[in-house]
């Protein structure tokens, strides 16, 4: 199979509480970061109202790199770490591959997503833990409608 049109299962931590928060995804290989962050939001139950960031850590020598929306973070992030322009296959590559995901700077929301597997047979995607649930932020579901991509 084709790199990109596999199914990439994701665990999704969120950092920080108490108490876990896990929320389980599975998307396409082929899906880009920005396309991730909008199905994170749904799934999170998040309102898609702040800024966000993607961080890969880097090995003890490299530098972490960060992956954004260029046009709206105000710092320099180089246009090759546009996040529309990187996809899970490219990020994840062999189970327990992490993935940074910041959400809201004020509150510094942490999410810690990791590679659960990769398997070969189709799915509808982005394919939710709890579907039939509604998704209450309009413009995530626009974008799901738009992109053809159903609960």
């Amino acid at each position: 199979m084709r790199k990109g049109f596999e199914t990439y299962v994701l665990g999704i931590h969120l950092n920080g509480l108490n108490y876990e928060v896990f929320r389980g995804l599975a998307v396409r290989g082929s899906t880009t970061l920005r396309e991730l962050h909008f199905y994170i939001q749904a799934v999170m139950g998040w309102e898609n109202m702040h800024l966000y960031e993607f961080v890969k850590k880097g090995a003890s020598h490299e530098k972490d790199i960060s992956f954004a929306d260029k046009n709206l973070l105000e710092e320099d992030i180089p246009a090759t770490n546009d996040d529309h322009i990187h996809f899970a296959c490219d990020i994840f590559n062999k189970p327990d591959d992490k993935l940074e995901y910041i959400y809201d700077f004020g509150d510094d929301w942490r999410h810690t997503i990791s590679l659960i597997k990769i398997e070969t047979n189709p799915y509808e995607y982005p394919a939710l833990p709890a579907r039939g649930k509604r998704v209450k932020n309009l413009r995530i579901r626009h974008f799901l409608r738009k992109e053809n991509r159903t609960f």
